[in-house]
Order: structure tokens, then C-alpha cells, then sequence
């Protein structure tokens, strides 16, 4: 991580001269200084002494919360240290010290010089730190909404298979050269299946992050399609990985993903807004070289060549686009015009010989089986050449005949071999196929379905519990059929499967292995339509029958293992973690008339209690303790009901036989009520009404579950227009009212808007509001309690609000609410919707309209409802606001001197008991702003509920520029108000010893009672003996912290010459001789 941009650009200043980051590890990581550079030796200095809790506490430091300090400076002697040593350690006590405050990256580190306040040199630190200790958290946040797969998996797959040099070809080619040269350059590599393009693809990414390395401001992101892996045979599954690298290689300062992170309000963004995004994050690199592996194995490949040719319509000079694919029509006809001027990179088998002929060279000296050969030079070039010669440039063809080969145990055996070698990957699929013994033929099957059709990845020791269910047994499940070695899978189908290592549990004890088909043509040729021979035929697949295979597996293995205690089944059940996570995604796939599955789900859904709740318990505390995607999981617990879990996930012939069936509870109201909950619980679009259509059928109503009032409601809420009807055909009230959205009206919409952000808007736009427009044509009225328009323009529903005013909706109809439709409208920052509210007569005074307004902090709507006549000054504040107020605790003066030019008070008091200035002295602490509240009127002696006058509240808050303005303008600096009592009780309590000494300069005073030399502090600081250079001030009740005066002049009264340092107590019992003692707030 480059530091430099990450931590605060002023770190190092005027508090500050010397600063070093020591990361998780206890190693420097970054160092800054305003003179000399900070050598390696001195940083190692910091490292050892912060690197854990033990060394700080021998080095002299004090752990308490969340901050660390030395407090010993004295204890680190010379011979501890470098010879040559930052200063901070050798000089004066009390002159010099070294502050650090902790942050989830590491450790803050920083010395403060001699005249810098103790308190205000932890201010500085403190900030900075929570400064990284907020971008952190946030990172996080991103990085976990942003959901990419993990890209290093196939990277490091690819560069284990590589060897050294493979590709150099390539990399020497002049059409190589340009696209890695000529600005804005795009070139696609293409080939025939198993010639290498993946292997050719990490000589890539491996040429261009050396580049990048050697360049500033460069980077490489690369994502690897995979058909069988549904994380990543997705174009948004690509634009999210690259998105992620993009992230992390700009040091996680992108703005532009954090905006679209805060635009879509935590949902998940639509592909055009992550394509959108990904541009504006490429330009925040000098060079961004974008490496796309097997464009084929994309599943929505339509959309992809759509993006690509968008991409290279951008015409951006610093983005590189690499891509690699089978020679595709759809994707020549897309490609071959975007590539540069030397054209696409056609892989030929000439081309790969030599790569081709390393990796024989390789495998003949390193593979066990065919070691047998390596002291013959003989057999290994008749084995060499007889490959080549007829591999045809394809690696897949190689790797297979080498598999085969080593099965050779003679010279007789292996000529024979060689000549009558497979000539094409389908019949060397075909070969290894009929080789597959009787006896392992169902395992094999069982491999290769799941290896082609899992939701993710499997582990080997998951694949190795395959052989435990055997529907041809009359123990369908019996553990004791499993492997004593999970390795043994492996021998099943030679040739066909892949291991892998998971770079991705670098977390855990041992890393796991994780098995793939060997190539994506393995799965094609076993998908294909292709004649076959018997023995090859025995594996032909079929997406629908592997479903429901895997379907039947899950749910016979979950029955067996969730009958034990829940604690023991991920230990002695390795497949439990998928089975249970995807045993509903298998069953979603599976038709109507697999009866077996359906009695299998039915078993265990009703009649198999304990294992059913464990199922339920395992999900749960798996979801949230160890981060397992399960993506179809509703937000709360599931209810013990199975109904509810049919209903949820829409497995019609599975609630279909629930309902009809006496073991089950379909009679009870709750029962049925929450199953109609979980049939809509989480789900933002549209449904099959079937499922909710069943429910109603046996009884259940929408009507008093949860925030809907009437049957009528929950249908309009998501969008069931074909129920709607039919309920009003039945004699339902069109304009009944009550529960959460009021009227049908407001259902309609507020379901129809439900997930939608501001930056996802164009869905409404292209969407039309069905539902509303039924209700309207029904006789709804769309004046009704004034909620329908209202929410409308809450949501920023343009074409729902044109809808309303189309019947005859009103903006100036009273709403239920204290939403009026302008201050809706602003909510929604859709100047269109303001426009034609004004257009049909809507007033600028509604209660929230102008405060609604202000906290949009858009200067063109505050200004459009100022021109419509909005009162500046509301009679009373809405949620405790006034609209100056809100405008002065945000970052923009603009929008306070709109709201003063049109008369708001400055000394207005809103509901908490503030004025502007305080406000603006709070939060956003902006000198333009409190200049221009002064100018206009603004009291600057005007006290508050809680931090009393302005100055009492910069003193509370350190702020020294704002303190000077106001004691330069006279503000009374002994006023007696607020929580502290007074600006210098307060600068002293929060440690603010430049305010504190500033006050004391212009002649403030506080009462010490039981002062050792006086009554008041000026009498205590006139009256120390000359002999005493420091005085120590009890904070009240504080176990934790004092504050000293120190002079260096000829007295205390030398306020030129008086520092005044916060200084925390060792030990909460530490004995400190105070010479007074003041009240604390």
C-alpha cells in the first residue's frame, strides 16, 4: 500500500515534524519528516518498540483504550537505539515527545517538537488515525458490497501450469508491442480449443505488472471466464473483479466507486452503472491495461461484446484492452474491427511448437509415471516428436495423450500407443470415457456432474463424499463407503479433472485443493449433441437430469447428517457446507415430474423434524460467523415452518404438496400468514404470483401481516396485477385505508420504488407503473389522504406522478404525512418533478419544503424554492431544524449566503437550542461561513443549550482561528453559560492549550477553590514560587488525565513563555501532588 495518499496530506506540519505508520506486521511502512529523511535503522527503532503490547510496555509505553502514548521518553536510553536516531529520543524531558494512536492498518506514530502543545499534538494524531481507521471501515464496506470473485485462484492456477518462457512469442510479436504502447489499443487473441490461450493470458498479465512495476501511476487488472464456475462466467461477475483491482491498486481512494457506493444507497448497481463507474476509475491511472481471458465462456456474451465495443468507444488514450477467446463469428464480427492497426493475434499451431515441445520436455523429466523413460534421450524424442506432430498446436490434446501415456509399461506398450494416438479432443475424450470400468462408471458420472454444474468450485475432500449416497442401495446413505484418502477421487476419471490450490484460504491451517474439469471442452464435449459410442454415451449430460441428481444427493445427505449434533457435521461431513448452502438452488432447477426429488425435499422438509431445524440452525450460523455466501437466505431467521421455506423460494410442487398434505399446518392463520410473508420476504421484483396465488387459495391473507392493512395492499405492493383485478372483481374497497403505505395507491408505488436509489432511477423511468395505472382505471382516488403524489415525488417516480396529475391529483392536497409534494420532490433532487409541481400549483411554504431543501446541499434547488416565495425563517424548526442551520454544517458557504440574502436570522435557535454559529462551529468548522454569519447580524455573544457562547464553543471544539476572530471582536471571554461554565474551563478540560493560553493572555480567569496560592487560577499562576516551574490542575472526577502549566519564562504570568500539555496518569491510582483543582462538565 502507498501510504503517501492514503493518510492525511498534513500529517506532517506545524504539530507534527516527524511521523511513521508501523503496519500489522510491526514494520515501518511509511515515514515522513519536515527535515531530515527518516532512515530505515530509525524506522526499525519505531517498529520494535510498537511492533507488540510487551516490547511498548519495556520500551516505557502505556496501553489504555484505543490510543498509545510514551510516557517514559527518559527510560529509552542511547544504548537502545541507532547511532544515528531521530531526536526525539535524547532530548530535554518534557521539552519534546511521541505520540501514536492505533488504526486497523497499524500503528501511528509521531513526534511532536519543542513549543507544540501536548494536547493539540494528540489532536492531530488522533484525527489522522481515525482518519484511516474511518477509510478503512468504509474500504471494507465496499469491498463487501462490491462482491467481486476471487481473480488470484486462476492467476496462480495459470502460473503453476506455465512454465518459463511459455508465451515469449508472444511477448516479442510487433502486434504485442503496439497494444502495450499505442494509446487507447485493443487486441483480441484467438484459437482453437486447448491451443493455450489461458496459459498465453498470465504471460500477459505477468509482462504488464512487471511493466506497471516499473512505472507510476500504472495499472493491470485481469479476470478469467470460467463456464462452469457461476462466479465467474458472468459479465458483471468481470466488472466487479476488475473493479476490485482497480480499487486496490489506487491505494482504495477511488472516488468514483465510493460515489456510486453512496449513490445506490448499498444496493446492488445495474451493469451499465458498474461499466460507467470502471471508466472513471481507468482515468484515475496515467496507463490501465484491462486482460480478459475466454471472452466464449461468458454466459451472457451478448452484453459483454456490447460493453467491450463501448469500452472502445470511449476513446481513451491510457486504457489497453487484451482479449482472448475461441474464433467465435459473433465475436470476430465484434472484434476484428476494435483491434489495432496490426490486426487480432491468431494462435497457430507453428506459433505454440516450441511451448508445445517445452512442455513435453518437462513433463517427460518431472511426471512420476514417466519416469520410467528418463534415461532413454531415445524414447523421449520418439515421444516428443510423435506429440508434436500431432497435437496440432493444441496443449489440452498433449496434456491428455501424456495422461494416457503413462500408463505405458513397456517400449511395446508405448509404440503402440504412439501410433494410434486420438486424432481430435473428442475422441480423446471419448477414449478416456470407455476406459472408465463398470464399477466406477456411477462415481464418474457423479464427478463429472458436479465438476460441471456446481455453484462454485468444489473442495477435494467434497468430491470425495460422492460415493456416500447410492440410490441403487437399499442404505441410500452410508458413510462408510467414503475414501480413507480423498486423493482417490482423482483416479476415477484420469485425464478429465484438475487439481488446483485455493489461494483464497491463505486464512486457514492448511490449504485446501480444489478440483476442476481439466478443460471447458470436456464439458462441452460431454453436453454435446454429437453421436457418441456406447461407452462414451454412458456420460452423456444433461443440464436439467444433473440438477436433479445433485439435488437428490443434497437432500439425502443433509437428512443423514443433520439427524447428529450440529457441532460435529462440518468435521466428519465435508460436504455439508455445500450441500446445505445449495441444496435449494438444485431444487429450484427441478421440473414438475421428477417425483423422486420431490418425495426426497417433502421427506425432509415435514417428516424429518430435528435434521430440518439443524439445517435451518447450520445455514444461519454459518451466514453470519463465517461469511458463507448464501445468497438466497431472507434477511431474518427462518421460521420453523417448512411452509414458510416453500413459499420463500417458490418451490411450487413442494408448497403444492405441503398444502394438500395433513403433516402439515395449513389451517393455522399465523402459519399461512408468515408463509405469505416469505413468499415476497426480500425479493425486489416482480414474482410468479403462482406461489402467492396458492396461499391465498388455502386462506392466507395479506391483511394484517405486517405493514399492510388490507389483502388489497399487499397485492398492489408487488405489483400482482392480475390478483389486484381479481381481488376487485371480488368487492374489495379500491380506497380502503391504513397500515404503512395508507392507501392502494401508495403501495403500488412505494413496492414498485422499493430498492431503487437515485443512481438507479432509469428501472422506474423504463418501467411502466402497471399497477397504479389499474387502480387509477378502477376508481382509486388519487387524492386520497394526499399520500399518493407525495410518495411519487419522494421517490423520484416520474412517470407515476405524471399518472396521478393525468386523474386529477393535486400537490397542494394536504398528505397524512408531514411530506407535502415540493419538499417530496426536493427529497428526490429530480428538478423535473420540482418543475411541474409548480407548474400545476404546488406552494414553496409546505412544513419541510425549504428544510428539505437545504439538506439536498444543491444550490439550484435551495435557490428554485427561494424564487417560489419559501419563508427562510419556518415558524418553528421540523425535526429540531432550521434551514440556516442545516446549510451551516455543511461544506459549501454558497448555500448559506442564499438563505441569509433572502433574510434568514442568524441568531435563530433551532430545536436543539443552537444558533447558525454554533452549528457552523461544530461541524463543519469553515471560517467563511461564520465571517458571513457575523456579517449579517450573527450575536457573537448569543449562548446555547449545552457549549454556551461561540467562544465557549471553540474553545470546547480547539478551534484557535475562530476563537481569535470572535476575542477580536470583542466577545466576552468570561461569559458563564453552557455545560463548561466558561471558554477557558473549557479549553482547559478538552486540552486545548493554545485557546487556553490565548484566554489567559486577554485576561479570562476561573475560580480554583482550594487553590494552594489562590482563590481564582490568575492569583494561583501570580503566586507559585519562583521555584516552581510547572502546575498541575485536577480535572474533577478524571481518573484518567490532568493538565500542567509549564513556563520557561520568569513566571507564569509570562503567558508568551507558558505552555499548557494535557498528560495522562499511568495507573488510575498514580498519586499526583495537584497544586488546584477545577470542575469538570
Amino acid at each position: 500500500m502507498s501510504w503517501d495518499g492514503y493518510l492525511n496530506d498534513h500529517v506532517v506540519g506545524s504539530l507534527i515534524d516527524k511521523a511513521v505508520v508501523i503496519d500489522v506486521t510491526g514494520a515501518a511502512v511509511w515515514a515522513k519528516s519536515n527535515g531530515a529523511q527518516i532512515s530505515p535503522d530509525e524506522m526499525k527503532t519505531f517498529a520494535s518498540a510498537f511492533s507488540d503490547k510487551s516490547k511498548a510496555e519495556e520500551s516505557g509505553v502505556s496501553f489504555g483504550g484505543a490510543k498509545y502514548f510514551f510516557t517514559k521518553l527518559e527510560d529509552l536510553t542511547h544504548e537502545s537505539l541507532p547511532e544515528r536516531t531521530i531526536p526525539t529520543l535524547h532530548v530535554a524531558k518534557g521539552k519534546e515527545g511521541v505520540v501514536a494512536s492505533k488504526c486497523t492498518q497499524g500503528i501511528l506514530i509521531a513526534h511532536y517538537p519543542e513549543g507544540v502543545f501536548f494536547g493539540d499534538a494528540i489532536d492531530a494524531v488522533v484525527k489522522n488515525a481515525s482518519h484511516l481507521v474511518k477509510n478503512d471501515h468504509q474500504n471494507d464496506g465496499i469491498l463487501r458490497w462490491l462482491s467481486a470473485p476471487d481473480e488470484s485462484i486462476d492467476r496462480s492456477d495459470a502460473l503453476q501450469r506455465r512454465l518459463d518462457r511459455t508465451g515469449t512469442w508472444l511477448i516479442e510479436q510487433r502486434v504485442y508491442d503496439d497494444w502495450k504502447t499505442i494509446p487507447g489499443s485493443f487486441t483480441w487473441l484467438h484459437g482453437i480449443p486447448g491451443c493455450g490461450k489461458t496459459i498465453l493470458t498470465s504471460t500477459v498479465v505477468e509482462d504488464i505488472r512487471e511493466y506497471c512495476g516499473r512505472k507510476h501511476r500504472c495499472a493491470v487488472a485481469y479476470f478469467y471466464f470460467k463456464a462452469n464456475d457461476s462466479s465467474k462466467n458472468a459479465r458483471i461477475s468481470m466488472l466487479r473483479s476488475l473493479m476490485k483491482q482497480l480499487f486496490e491498486q489506487n491505494d482504495y481512494r477511488s472516488e468514483a466507486l465510493k460515489s456510486l457506493h453512496k449513490a445506490v444507497n448499498k444496493q446492488q448497481p445495474t451493469a451499465r452503472q458498474l461499466l460507467s463507474t470502471m471508466k472513471d476509475m481507468a482515468a484515475e491511472f496515467d496507463e490501465t491495461f484491462l486482460i480478459l481471458d475466454a471472452l466464449d465462456e461468458c454466459e451472457d456474451r451478448h452484453d459483454l461484446l456490447e460493453d467491450l465495443e463501448q469500452m472502445y468507444q470511449w476513446k481513451m488514450p491510457n486504457i489497453h484492452i487484451f482479449s482472448t477467446s475461441r474464433e467465435e463469428e459473433d465475436i470476430k464480427y465484434t472484434l476484428g474491427p476494435l483491434c489495432i492497426s496490426n490486426g487480432s493475434i491468431a494462435v497457430s499451431a507453428d506459433l505454440v511448437r516450441g511451448d508445445i515441445g517445452a512442455l513435453i520436455r518437462d513433463r517427460l523429466q518431472k511426471s512420476k509415471g514417466l519416469g520410467r523413460w528418463r534415461n532413454q534421450p531415445a524414447v523421449r524424442e520418439e515421444i516428443e516428436a510423435a506429440l508434436i506432430e500431432r497435437a496440432d498446436g493444441m496443449f489440452q490434446w498433449v496434456v491428455c495423450q501424456l495422461k494416457a501415456l503413462e500408463q505405458c509399461y513397456s517400449l511395446v506398450q508405448l509404440r503402440k500407443a504412439l501410433n494410434s494416438l486420438p486424432k481430435t479432443l473428442s475422441d480423446t475424450y471419448a477414449r478416456i470415457l470407455q476406459s472408465i470400468t463398470k464399477e466406477d462408471e456411477g462415481l464418474a458420472r457423479k464427478i463429472l456432474q458436479w465438476l460441471s454444474f456446481s455453484f462454485r468450485p468444489m473442495y477435494i475432500e467434497e468430491l470425495a463424499q460422492l460415493v456416500v449416497v447410492d440410490f441403487e442401495d437399499d442404505r441410500l446413505f452410508d458413510i462408510e463407503r467414503q475414501f480413507c484418502e480423498p486423493q482417490d477421487i482423482l483416479r476415477i476419471c484420469p485425464g478429465l479433472v484438475t487439481i488446483i490450490g485455493d489461494t483464497a484460504s491463505s486464512d486457514m491451517v492448511q490449504r485446501r485443493t480444489l478440483v476442476r474439469l481439466a478443460h471447458m471442452s470436456v464439458r462441452e464435449y460431454l453436453l454435446s449433441d454429437a453421436e457418441m459410442d456406447e461407452a462414451s454415451a454412458r456420460f452423456r449430460l444433461d443440464k436439467v437430469t444433473c440438477h436433479i441428481s445433485m439435488a437428490e444427493f443434497c437432500l439425502v445427505y443433509i437428512s443423514a447428517f443433520f439427524e447428529r449434533s450440529i457441532t460435529d457435521i462440518t468435521q466428519d461431513f465435508p460436504l455439508a457446507d455445500y450441500a446445505a448452502t445449495y441444496v435449494i438452488d438444485h431444487y429450484e432447477m427441478v421440473p414438475k415430474h421428477a417425483s423422486r426429488a420431490h418425495d426426497l425435499a417433502f421427506d425432509f422438509f415435514v417428516r424429518r423434524e430435528q435434521a430440518y431445524k439443524n439445517w435451518l440452525l447450520f445455514c444461519d450460523n454459518f451466514r453470519i460467523n463465517r461469511q458463507i455466501t448464501f445468497p438466497t437466505t431472507p434477511r431474518h431467521q427462518f421460521s420453523t415452518s417448512p411452509l414458510s421455506i416453500a413459499a420463500y423460494f417458490d418451490l411450487i410442487p413442494l408448497l403444492e404438496a405441503m398444502l394438500n398434505s395433513d403433516e402439515v399446518d395449513t389451517q393455522t392463520e399465523p402459519v399461512l400468514a408468515q408463509a405469505l410473508r416469505f413468499s415476497y420476504s426480500g425479493r425486489l421484483l416482480p414474482r410468479d404470483p403462482e406461489t402467492v396465488r396458492l396461499l391465498l387459495g388455502h386462506g392466507a391473507r395479506f391483511s394484517g401481516a405486517g405493514d399492510f392493512a388490507h389483502n388489497l395492499h399487499g397485492l398492489c405492493y408487488f405489483r400482482f396485477d392480475d390478483l389486484v383485478a381479481q381481488e376487485l372483481d371480488n368487492g374489495a374497497d379500491v380506497n380502503n385505508t391504513g397500515g404503512t403505505y395508507r392507501t392502494a395507491l401508495g403501495a403500488a408505488i412505494s413496492g414498485r420504488c422499493y430498492g431503487i436509489g437515485p443512481a438507479q432511477r432509469e428501472i422506474l423511468e423504463n418501467t411502466e407503473p402497471s399497477t397504479v395505472r389499474l387502480l387509477l382505471s378502477r376508481g382509486a382516488d388519487p387524492n386520497l389522504l394526499g399520500y399518493a403524489l407525495s410518495t411519487a415525488c419522494y421517490y423520484g417516480d416520474m412517470r407515476s406522478v405524471q399518472l396521478l396529475l393525468e386523474y386529477g391529483a393535486h400537490p397542494n392536497v394536504p398528505s397524512v404525512d408531514s411530506w407535502d409534494c415540493v419538499s417530496a420532490a426536493c427529497h428526490s433532487r429530480d428538478m423535473r418533478i420540482l418543475d411541474l409541481m409548480f407548474d400545476r400549483g404546488a406552494e414553496a411554504n409546505g412544513p419541510k419544503a425549504l428544510i428539505s431543501a437545504c439538506k439536498t446541499a444543491d444550490a439550484a434547488i435551495i435557490r428554485l424554492l427561494l424564487d417560489k416565495g419559501a419563508d427562510p425563517n419556518p415558524r418553528e424548526p421540523v425535526d429540531g431544524s432550521l434551514p440556516l442551520h442545516i446549510t451551516c454544517g455543511l461544506d459549501d458557504p454558497e448555500l448559506s449566503q442564499l438563505l441569509l440574502d433572502a433574510g434568514a436570522d442568524p441568531n435563530a435557535l433551532d430545536g436543539r437550542g443552537n444558533t447558525p454559529l454554533q452549528v457552523a462551529i461544530s461541524l463543519c468548522q469553515d471560517m467563511k461561513i461564520i465571517r458571513m454569519l457575523v456579517e449579517k447580524g450573527a450575536d457573537i455573544n448569543r449562548p446555547s443549550k449545552y457549549h454556551g457562547s461561540p467562544l465557549e464553543a471553540t474553545s470546547f471544539y480547539g478551534y484557535l482561528e475562530a476563537a481569535e476572530f470572535f476575542i477580536d471582536l470583542g466577545a466576552d471571554i468570561n461569559a458563564v453559560s453552557g455545560i463548561h461554565g466558561s471558554p477557558l474551563r473549557a479549553a482547559i478540560n478538552c486540552g486545548h492549550g493554545s485557546i487556553a493560553i490565548l484566554l489567559l493572555k486577554c485576561g479570562s480567569n476561573l475560580d480554583t477553590p482550594e487553590g494552594r496560592y489562590g482563590q481564582t487560577l490568575r492569583d494561583l499562576l501570580a503566586s507559585a514560587p519562583d521555584t516552581q516551574q510547572e502546575i498541575s490542575i485536577c480535572l474533577g472526577k478524571s481518573r484518567s488525565r490532568y493538565s500542567v502549566f509549564k513556563r520557561s519564562g520568569k513566571s507564569f504570568l509570562d503567558f508568551d513563555n507558558l505552555i499548557m500539555e494535557e498528560r495522562l496518569l499511568v495507573q488510575p491510582d498514580e498519586v499526583v501532588d495537584f497544586d488546584c483543582s477545577i470542575s469538570t462538565f
